[in-house]
This record gives C-alpha cells, sequence and structure tokens, in this order.
C-alpha cells in the first residue's frame, strides 16, 4: 500500500524533467530560428549596402551636394533633391505629428465608455489601423486631388492658366492695372490697361499687389462686356481670349469704361516663404501635406500604443488628487509617453523622406535646376532623383544613383539614431 504513492511520484517527476527538457528545447530552438533569420536579413543588407557603395562611393563628394542635377554623370549633382526633401519633410512634420498626436490623445483619453458612440469610436479606430496599409499611390491620387487641385474649386492649380498682373495705387490717388514690361531700381515699365505702355517711377508708389488673374472683364462705353484671358496687346487695343466659341476680340483701350476680374486666392507675399495660393498646384505645400496623410496613420497608431504603456496608476492618482481630465493628459500623461511618441513621430518621418509613389504623382518633375524658396515653389526630391538617374541610358548614371542611393541611407540613419537618442534621454528625464 505504501509503494503506490512512491511511484506515482516518481512517474510525475519524470514527466515534469521531460516536460521541462522538451520547453527549453523548445526555447533554444525558437532562439535559433530568430538568430538564423536575423543573421540573414543582416546579411542581406550588408550586401546590399556594399553592392551600392561600390558602384556609387566614386561620385560621392561635396560637390555632388552642392551642384543641381545635369545630363552629365560628372557634374550631376544633388542639391535641388536634398533640400526639396527637407522642404517638404518638414511641412509634413509640422501637420501629422501635432494631428497624429491629438487625435490619438482624443481617441486614448476622451472615447466614449458605452453606447453608439462607442461603436463609432470603435469603427474609427479600425479604420485608421487599416489605413496604415493602404498603398501610398492611393494617397497621391488624394493628394493631386484634395491639395493640388482642391476639386477644381478655387480655379486651375497650374500658374500657366493665369495672367501675372500689377495693381498699382499711385500717390496722387490714380491707379494702374497691367502686367509688367520690365522693372528696376528706380521705375517699373507696366502695360496699363487704358493707357498702354507706361513707366511709373517707383517713388512715386503708394500702393502695389501683384495677383494672378484667371479671368477679365471689360466694361465698354456702349454696355458691352468682354470677359477672357489676355492674349496680346498694341498700343490702341488689348487682344483678350474670350474662349473657344467667342475667339479673340479687340478691346479698344479708349472704350474701356470699367474693369473686373477674377484673381486666385493668395495668401501672403510673394517672394517669402509662407506665401501660398489656392488652390496649391504641385508645390511643397501640397507635397508636405500628401505625404501628411501617408504617416498620419502611423504617427495616430504610434502614439495610441505608447499612450497604453502609461500605468493605470498615474491616471487613477492624478484623479483621485482632483485633477481635471485635461490637467491630468498634459501633465502627466504625455511627458510620461513623450519617449514613445517622439520615437514614432521620427520613425513616421524616416517613411516619408523615402517616399516616391505620392510625390510623382502631385508633383511629377524629376529634374529641376533650383531649390525650393516657398510653400508653393517646384521642387525636386531624393527618391524621384535617383529614380530619374537610374533610368538614364548612360552606364554612369547608376553610379551617380547609387551614389544618391547613399546620401538618402545616411539621412534615414540620422533619423533612426535621432529617435534612438531622444527616446533615452527622455527616459533618463523622467526616471531621475
Amino acid at each position: 500500500m505504501t509503494s503506490l504513492p512512491a511511484q506515482g511520484h516518481t512517474v510525475g517527476v519524470d514527466a515534469r524533467t521531460r516536460s521541462d527538457a522538451s520547453r527549453r528545447a523548445a526555447d533554444k530552438g525558437f532562439w535559433l530560428l530568430c538568430l538564423a533569420v536575423t543573421t540573414l536579413a543582416s546579411i542581406i543588407l550588408a550586401v546590399l549596402v556594399v553592392a551600392v557603395m561600390v558602384q556609387g562611393w566614386k561620385y560621392l563628394s561635396w560637390d555632388f551636394l552642392s551642384n543641381y542635377a545635369s545630363r552629365f554623370p560628372e557634374q550631376a549633382g544633388f542639391k535641388a533633391a536634398l533640400w526639396g526633401s527637407v522642404w517638404v519633410c518638414a511641412v509634413c512634420a509640422v501637420t501629422a505629428v501635432p494631428l497624429g498626436v491629438g487625435t490619438a490623445v482624443f481617441l486614448e483619453e476622451y472615447g466614449p465608455k458605452s453606447g453608439p458612440a462607442r461603436k463609432l469610436h470603435e469603427f474609427v479606430q479600425l479604420n485608421i489601423s487599416n489605413l496604415a496599409g493602404v498603398p501610398s499611390v492611393v494617397y497621391g491620387i488624394i493628394g493631386l486631388t484634395a491639395f493640388a487641385r482642391m476639386f477644381g474649386l478655387f480655379g486651375p492649380a497650374n500658374i500657366s492658366n493665369y495672367d501675372d498682373m500689377i495693381f498699382l495705387t499711385l500717390k496722387d490717388s490714380t491707379r494702374v492695372v497691367g502686367p509688367s514690361l520690365g522693372e528696376d531700381d528706380t521705375s517699373i515699365v507696366i502695360d496699363d490697361i487704358r493707357s498702354g505702355e507706361r513707366v511709373v517711377s517707383l517713388s512715386d508708389i503708394d500702393s502695389r499687389k501683384d495677383r494672378y488673374v484667371l479671368t477679365h472683364t471689360f466694361t465698354l462705353q456702349d454696355g458691352t462686356r468682354v470677359e477672357g484671358r489676355l492674349t496680346g496687346s498694341s498700343p490702341k487695343s488689348l487682344r483678350v481670349f474670350t474662349g473657344s466659341a467667342g475667339g479673340v476680340v479687340d478691346v479698344p483701350r479708349e472704350k474701356i469704361a470699367g474693369y473686373d476680374y477674377r484673381a486666385m486666392i493668395e495668401i501672403g507675399s510673394r517672394g517669402t516663404p509662407f506665401y501660398v495660393h489656392l488652390p496649391f498646384g504641385g508645390g511643397v505645400m501640397a507635397a508636405g501635406l500628401t505625404l501628411m496623410l501617408v504617416v498620419l496613420p502611423i504617427v495616430i497608431v504610434s502614439t495610441r500604443e505608447a499612450l497604453r504603456a502609461v500605468p493605470a496608476s498615474l491616471r487613477e492618482g492624478a484623479r483621485a488628487l482632483g485633477a481635471t481630465r485635461w490637467q491630468m493628459v498634459s501633465r502627466m500623461i504625455l511627458p510620461a509617453a513623450l519617449p514613445g511618441v517622439m520615437t514614432g513621430a521620427i520613425l513616421a518621418m524616416s517613411r516619408a523622406i523615402g517616399e516616391a509613389a505620392p510625390i510623382l504623382v502631385v508633383s511629377g518633375i524629376v529634374f529641376i535646376m533650383n531649390t525650393p524658396s516657398g510653400l508653393t515653389s517646384d521642387f525636386s526630391a531624393m527618391p524621384l532623383q535617383i529614380f530619374s538617374w537610374a533610368n538614364m541610358p548612360q552606364e554612369e548614371f547608376k553610379g551617380v544613383a547609387a551614389a544618391g542611393i547613399l546620401v538618402l541611407l545616411a539621412v534615414l540613419a540620422c533619423f533612426n539614431i535621432a529617435a534612438v537618442v531622444i527616446r533615452q534621454r527622455l527616459q533618463k528625464g523622467l526616471t531621475a
């Protein structure tokens, strides 16, 4: 009778021993599998990087970073593409990070707990997660329609569809309206719609406005109205294109009794970095907002994960001490989640800087000889320039494209290093 428990005890120990051994073997096997996969991925990455370095290292120099694109491989540079990417990603970061963080805070901290609103809340969360997997070219089409062209609500997006007109008010209250024929430090020559060519001294000008005009409306002395675009002029008349049906009409200057126009909506002063017009066209602003759509779901998802990682005890303690929800979020939750939020935002920007498809759809420019000077400037980007060089028939351009890839990889590495450093510094500050 006493031997049965002993045998049962021995069987239980043996089974437990075999179970522990099998778990250890499975654990070691999984570790070896992970090590093999990581090693294989690292080898493939190293081979690709070395191949690119061998092909593009001789083209990588300071001249490569300071020159513009050229049809000669030895003179080709990356300056326009590099600064174009900086401008576009700056617009993307300024718009995507506040919107993404704010959306994540609302969904995570202010979301309804029950009722029909809860169902809507869950539906929005599901769709945000799904948007992170949408191909970027789809966002490019959305950006082209919504930002570059603005659904056609404000007129054509291309500046070539507008007449560049100058509206002057002189100190004696005289108004001069017309396109510029030339300008220097002392005077400006304008083809005034009423008097023809006229030289105006800059010292006589009280105010000046430059407008892109879509259509001009001339009211003649007999009440006739002529509407269209200027196509030419002579000393005594203006030539106006009224449309495919009406054709071209010559309007005598001396018979103009009234003038009105429909202009593009412009915000700010031309020549300043923050000047914009509606629609945005294929410039920096439209491209940056399009990339904002690409990375916004990533910022939202990463920020929500960072907020969820904050211990619930911080929330409970803050509310127990009488803090409002906003005080709890702004002074406790967000500072504690900031390392994860910043890491997700920087990694999202590293994806944005490498996107080519949405930029190509919105801008379509792969060869440009200037850097952006404002939010509506034309631009190129690093992925577009690399794409252009890779498609060149000359074999030397393959090496130039490889040099561009090295610069792009260096920029991406800087973003990743910045994410790690910021995360570590913020974590040290919070734990100190």
